[in-house]
């Protein structure tokens, strides 16, 4: 189960597209206000890995507010596709989804701090190792992600964003095992 995670981990991206492209932010101030539509920000997740017996499919759409020019907050909701016929004797084909919520801050330079709450529901016979045909067939789980990133600039709005997350109340019934690896790419 924990090799089942780690895929889903490793091959789960993140595209956030942010309205702010500098790579110096020099003072934390808020925005001018007849910049008021820019401190928008859209993106999420997109993730796809598929093999011979493993399918993995992620979709997290999110939206975004530059509070300041270093400062940010968001939300988004989470969807993700499971499927893996390894196993003889049982077969993973599942539905996972919920919503999200973040807070970034730019610290220097293009290195930031990220805080992340996420709720995702999930099917009990599969993530629930107390699992009994008289429980519920699903369940919430709850994780609260920090760590920081890097955003590397690749043109005048375009950059790799790289974070490195750790789910502060990992579980046995959390779909991640720490550390968690992001890879995204802002437009």
């Amino acid at each position: 189960m924990k090799s089942v995670l780690f895929l889903l981990l490793f091959i789960s991206f993140s595209i956030v597209s942010f309205s702010q492209d500098d790579g110096f932010i020099p003072e934390d101030q808020p925005l001018k206000k007849e910049k008021s539509l820019n401190r928008f920000f859209w993106g999420g997740n997109l993730g796809f890995g598929a093999s011979s017996d493993v399918v993995q499919i992620d979709l997290s759409p999110l939206i975004g507010y530059n509070i300041t020019e270093k400062f940010a907050a968001g939300m988004g909701v989470t969807y993700q596709y499971y499927k893996d016929s390894r196993f003889i004797n049982v077969k993973i084909e599942t539905n996972i989804y919920g919503g999200r919520c973040f807070l970034r801050y730019f610290v220097w330079n293009d290195i930031f701090i990220h805080a992340e709450y996420e709720l995702l529901s999930l099917e009990s016979k599969y993530f629930n190792p107390n699992y009994t045909n008289a429980n519920n067939d699903r369940f919430f789980v709850n994780s609260i992600f920090l760590g920081g990133g890097y955003r590397m600039m690749i043109g005048e709005s375009a950059s790799i964003n790289l974070l490195l997350l750790w789910n502060i109340n990992e579980s046995s019934t959390s779909p991640y095992t720490n550390p968690v690896l992001r890879i995204g790419f802002n437009f």
